[in-house]
């Protein structure tokens, strides 16, 4: 399991280190998650994955990301995400589509904020 890194300034350096000093329990909520890897794809503008399902009482959440040459190399930073030029993602679970609308991405002049919203949703749900 890969854990993030958090840098925080002096100031909350300091804030921490009084907590800690103090011997008390910090609670650290997350989210259980799974890594599904998919090893390679075809060089074509369309791919149909279907992945296993399972059943969880909480409402599914889903990040789809995408990553090129970095797996086994210690050098490469693996919180970095690459764009491939997504210009459309739709996720069907159970017939149901997700999003609704196509999206019309275009990294190279950057619009994709539509993007940037729906994950900043996710985060705050």
């Amino acid at each position: 399991m890969r854990v993030p890194h958090v840098s925080v300034g002096i100031p909350q350096q300091l804030a921490l280190t009084k907590i800690l000093d103090k011997n008390v329990e910090i609670l650290l909520p997350f989210r259980s998650w799974e890594l599904v890897e998919f090893p390679s794809l075809s060089q074509t503008t369309r791919h149909t994955w279907p992945v296993k399902t399972i059943i969880k009482l909480e409402t599914p959440r889903h990040v789809v990301a995408f990553q090129i040459n970095r797996k086994n190399k210690v050098t490469s930073n693996m919180s970095t995400f690459d764009n491939c030029n997504l210009t459309n993602i739709t996720v069907f679970l159970n017939s149901e589509r997700y999003p609704c609308n196509d999206l019309f991405l275009d990294f190279k002049d950057n619009k994709y904020a539509t993007l940037y919203e729906m994950f900043s949703n996710f985060r705050h749900s």
